[in-house]
């Protein structure tokens, strides 16, 4: 019975049961780091991934405006040179038809 009221005995468990605990709370603590490590690993994949495909969706968006542009300033350029012959042709009649009548 001494020997448990002892101080230097109650010390000693103390320590043991101190060092347990700090020991417990330490696995706990690498396995909760490692889960938020992979957290935010996971979170940057999908960042990344998300960033890529908007990059990929506005480059072909960009793609598409550019063809549509391409595609709009070449029938305007057309249609001006049709009508641009048609007007040269017409001049040309009226140029046919007025040497006509003089000759």
């Amino acid at each position: 019975m001494e020997d448990q009221h002892c101080p230097h005995t109650m010390r000693m468990g103390s320590h043991e049961a101190r060092i347990t605990a700090l020991e417990k709370n330490m696995t706990i603590l690498e396995s909760s780091l490692e889960s938020k490590i992979n957290s935010v690993t996971l979170m940057a994949q999908n960042n990344a991934m998300k960033l890529i495909e908007d990059k990929a969706n506005q480059s072909g968006f960009i793609r598409g405006m550019h063809m549509t542009a391409t595609i709009i300033g070449y029938s305007i350029i057309i249609v001006a040179l049709l009508l641009a012959g048609k007007f040269t042709g017409a001049i040309e009649s009226v140029i046919k038809l007025l040497s006509g009548k003089g000759l």
